[in-house]
């Protein structure tokens, strides 16, 4: 089995987005300008998150295990970002490690979507 560490976020998406994005969007996460920048899928979102929307979503980061990501705890606030550009903030609510038997993000995405 393969580890995968999953988190579930809160966001709030800023007036600044010119377009509506969808749950394939992917940026990186951060805690803030200094901390390192993580790859992040969403996993489970909604369809189309616009403009100043606040949801609550499933994360994959994908540097863990080989980064134990041990400042990505419940309660921390992160930033998701696209460069240095800030696209949402919000708070992580749960942290868990999802054992997978597939060893690609693109496997465990579908695994977790539950089409194979």
């Amino acid at each position: 089995m393969v580890p995968w560490l999953l988190l579930d976020v809160k966001l709030h998406f800023h007036d600044k987005i010119k377009t509506k994005l969808s749950s394939q969007y992917r940026p990186d996460l951060a805690i803030d300008d200094e901390s390192p920048y993580y790859g992040m899928h969403f996993v489970a979102a909604p369809d189309e998150i616009h403009a100043s929307d606040d949801i609550t979503a499933r994360i994959l980061i994908r540097a863990y295990p080989e980064d134990p990501c041990t400042n990505l705890q419940p309660g921390a606030k992160v930033f998701v970002k696209e460069g240095r550009n800030t696209m949402a903030e919000g708070y992580i609510t749960n942290r868990l490690i999802h054992q997978g038997a597939e060893n690609t993000v693109i496997g465990v995405l579908k695994e977790l979507s539950g089409s194979q």
